[in-house]
């Protein structure tokens, strides 16, 4: 059990690790351009 979940957490960390600068950038954007945003 243990370590199908540590392989599982492992997967994500290597997908989301890579593309953290474009999760950020994304959220960036959307703030921006929401209605309810910053601007």
């Amino acid at each position: 059990m243990k370590e199908s979940i540590q392989r599982v957490g492992g997967a994500m960390s290597g997908m989301v690790i890579p593309n953290i600068g474009a999760f950020i950038a994304w959220g960036l954007i959307t703030a921006l351009y929401i209605p309810t945003g910053w601007l």
